[in-house]
């Protein structure tokens, strides 16, 4: 194809679009935001427990627990339910790409661009709490999000990494299930949305998170499992950060295939390779997304996948005496230490010795000066016995999410708070008082 350096957007997408449905994407611009939320499915509520039909909101098309709103009728982003983790805000065409990945129980999936959590929430709601994410974002204030986002969640099976793919992929050949690339792009499809991006678009850009993309889906390649399958998606209409990434990669492995999306009938296929789908803003609900699924073959003689298990030690008497205290029954042998603190980790223990970790399974609590403090991460644990909850009302809940004491009668001990039977976090009932334990860094002032 030629390349003409200097050119617009819209004579961008001239080059591989025709001239009406440049002009339909480009007039997609002026047209309202959709605004979308995905219930957390840790807790087992129903839409109608949380808000009892006292909200206008419309089923996503596609995807089941997922409902678009008016941001002018209510802002999700500041209410008590969105706080506490009852769903995760994404934007509705994202949302699409893992919807469409057939994620199995108990498979190990790798999320190599996660930040900051969307795909990932969406790949843990479809574990159930089985199988293993490894959830990775190569800049550290983006990972720390991402872990942040994962805790307020209550998801156990997760690691979460702050690295490189060509640094970790050495302990994981031909190991995942699935791998989600939600990979960095030019952003063209976010315009809507982003005015930062439209902005700061050119084709050197284009060029220059190509080069990205082929280096990350070639790393991808060699920790996927045989019969793995890959999910590649961006939020660029750009032919060469789509299709022409794919036709490399076709190209570099013949045991690599497509899987045709069947909704590309109902919207767009892909350009000149086909099997794929382009969500266009003025077709979908949603700013834009692009999206291949790839399966590797079967080989007839399986790599063998390596990586090694770390070495766990027995847990303090402190952490089994709290545990044991709130009567939850956890394995000794799934609980390790991990910077100075103890982590709940039900799946494989991998010796990642040389890769920086931002989370590892959910953290427990430490102990410091012989005295357990137990975690806010493991407030969310959802397996907790039923006496340990102490339901709060709205007024309660904000005094809670503001540090107050709280006044409620009940026996003493480690409690956790709930709003809408949603965990909100520690408190330690001392003489009919409510000792706030909620992480001042999260403290609000309403």
């Amino acid at each position: 194809m030629y390349l003409k350096l200097k050119m617009n957007f819209k004579e961008h997408l001239e080059t591989f679009l025709s001239k009406d449905e440049t002009e339909l994407i480009i007039n997609s611009r002026k047209m309202p935001e959709i605004h979308c939320f995905m219930l957390n499915n840790n807790y087992n509520i129903s839409i109608n427990d949380l808000f009892n039909n006292s909200i206008n909101l419309k089923k996503h098309p596609h995807i089941e627990n997922a409902y678009i709103y008016d941001k002018e009728e209510i802002e999700f982003g500041k209410s008590l339910e969105f706080i506490a983790g009852a769903f995760y805000i994404q934007e509705p065409s994202s949302m699409m790409a893992v919807s469409l990945l057939n994620i199995q129980k108990d498979e190990k999936v790798l999320d190599m661009c996660a930040a900051p959590g969307g795909k990932s929430f969406n790949i843990l709601n479809k574990l159930e709490n089985t199988g293993l994410l490894i959830a990775n974002d190569i800049h550290e204030i983006r990972s720390k999000i991402l872990s942040a986002n994962i805790e307020k969640y209550g998801f156990d099976n997760v690691i979460v990494l702050n690295d490189d793919s060509k640094h970790y992929k050495k302990h994981f050949k031909n190991y995942f299930n699935k791998i989600i690339i939600d990979a960095p792009c030019s952003g063209s499809a976010m315009f809507r949305k982003n005015k930062q991006a439209e902005e700061e678009w050119s084709i050197e850009k284009v060029y220059n998170c190509q080069s990205i993309q082929k280096s990350l889906i070639e790393d991808a390649y060699e920790m996927l499992a045989p019969e793995g399958e890959i999910l590649y998606s961006t939020c660029s209409f750009s032919i060469q950060e789509n299709e022409e990434v794919i036709e490399f990669f076709l190209n570099n492995h013949p045991d690599i295939e497509i899987v045709p999306i069947s909704l590309n009938k109902l919207y767009n296929d892909t350009i000149n390779i086909k099997g794929g789908l382009r969500l266009y803003p003025h077709k979908f609900e949603g700013e834009g997304q692009v999206i291949f699924i790839l399966k590797k073959k079967r080989e007839e003689t399986p790599l063998n996948s390596y990586y090694k298990e770390i070495k766990t030690s027995k847990p303090s008497k402190d952490v089994l005496k709290f545990l044991n205290d709130i009567k939850v029954d956890i394995n000794s042998n799934d609980i390790i230490l991990f910077k100075n603190n103890y982590s709940f980790a039900n799946f494989t223990k991998f010796d990642l010795y040389d890769v920086k970790i931002n989370r590892y399974g959910m953290e427990i609590g430490t102990t410091s000066n012989n005295h357990f403090e137990p975690a806010h991460a493991f407030s969310k644990y959802f397996k907790m016995p039923q006496e340990m909850y102490i339901e709060l009302n709205e007024d309660e809940t904000r005094e809670y999410l503001k540090g107050l004491t709280i006044s409620k009668e009940g026996n003493s001990g480690y409690k956790i708070v709930t709003y809408k039977k949603i965990p909100l976090g520690w408190v330690k009932h001392v003489n009919n008082q409510l000792k706030n334990h909620y992480p001042k860094g999260l403290r609000l002032k309403f």
